[in-house]
């Protein structure tokens, strides 16, 4: 355990020498004792940003949902975080991220870390005709070794094996209302796995009391089915919610994947590794044929670099933060991606 000692001289001029700690021995007030030296890392762990899902949202008023905001790293020392709401009139939020639709409208829901101010947004739209339940609608991949969301998975989607490769990976069931009463996974492959969770996050391997602080395993090359059924109570229990959501994805090596994917569709564009402490990359698409140019650029709005047709980045000498990459084609972006740098 980790114990707190205070010690102060016994009267003016009287200085503390050392401090011996002694177990089992014979004669434990003697300084003739060797030091005893604490080891472990006692430091506290600095915040270095926020994600918060989902990123957008459409509601109907008088509906709730729960929004989930990861601090990161997943060890920080203060997870504090504050939620606000851009129009009230529209949405509000409580100090857990409860959303509560208002009326028609929409409104920005913005989640700031109590420690060094990051922030994270989501878009709410308030709708009157917004479907109230449907269920799972999505899974999304994460790096459960650093809490980090890396895509919204698609059917048939093929992920490059380095994009995984040392790393503990999960998947999050998302569901519409979040949170519902529980929702039960089910994945068959290379390995399989069983799970029933009530709280959100709804992750195939559990998370910290609901806290996004993910656990995963290490997923092997091979083809997976992967199916997510919301239900109204906890545990698996009342009446199914929407529809069950299946899905088919692979894990190949990298020098035989390809996506498939047409030009327009940027699901399966990732940035990797992320977070990192030296460089990055940008995996596209092996269909992908369009010139692009990748902008890379800090929080006050600076290109701090461009890259035309390359999707390396060297980011060792840059400051630590949260950094923004931007694809540009034809003077259009067509996405932007976070990357955060330690």
């Amino acid at each position: 355990g980790i114990y707190t000692m205070e010690i102060s001289a016994r009267s003016q001029f009287h200085f503390i020498d050392r401090i011996v700690l002694s177990q089992n021995v014979s004669n434990a007030t003697s300084l003739s004792l060797d030091e005893t030296f604490c080891e472990g890392n006692s430091e506290p762990v600095a915040v270095s940003g926020v994600s918060l899902n989902p990123t957008s949202l459409t509601i109907a008023p008088q509906q709730s949902s729960q929004l989930s905001a990861s601090v990161l790293p997943g060890n920080a020392t203060n997870r504090g975080v504050q939620y606000s709401s851009s129009n009230s009139a529209v949405v509000t939020v409580s100090p857990t991220g409860l959303i509560t639709g208002v009326s028609e409208g929409t409104a920005t829901i913005t989640v700031t870390t109590n420690e060094g101010g990051f922030t994270a947004t989501s878009a709410i739209t308030v709708e009157e005709d917004a479907a109230p339940t449907n269920g799972v609608v999505s899974f999304t991949l994460i790096d459960a070794t650093n809490d980090v969301d890396l895509f919204t998975l698609v059917e048939g989607q093929q992920i490059q094996s380095s994009v995984v490769a040392g790393k503990l990976i999960s998947i999050r069931a998302n569901t519409n209302p979040n949170p519902t009463g529980s929702v039960v996974m089910n994945m068959t492959g290379p390995i399989s796995r069983n799970q029933t969770e009530s709280v959100a996050p709804y992750a195939l391997y559990g998370d910290n009391l609901g806290s996004g602080n993910y656990n995963g395993v290490n997923f092997p090359l091979g083809n997976y089915t992967i199916t997510g059924t919301a239900y109204t109570n906890s545990g698996g229990g009342g009446s199914v919610v929407g529809a069950p959501l299946t899905l088919n994805f692979s894990i190949v090596d990298g020098v035989t994947a390809n996506s498939g994917l047409p030009t327009n569709n940027t699901e399966e564009i990732i940035i990797y590794p992320n977070p990192t402490t030296e460089s990055f990359y940008v995996a596209l698409p092996a269909a992908f044929n369009e010139s692009y140019d990748l902008l890379l650029i800090d929080m006050s709005g600076k290109i701090v670099d461009q890259k035309q047709n390359e999707n390396y980045f060297d980011v060792s000498t840059y400051a630590q933060g949260i950094y923004l990459v931007k694809m540009r084609v034809k003077n259009e972006v067509l996405w932007t991606r976070r990357i955060i740098k330690r």
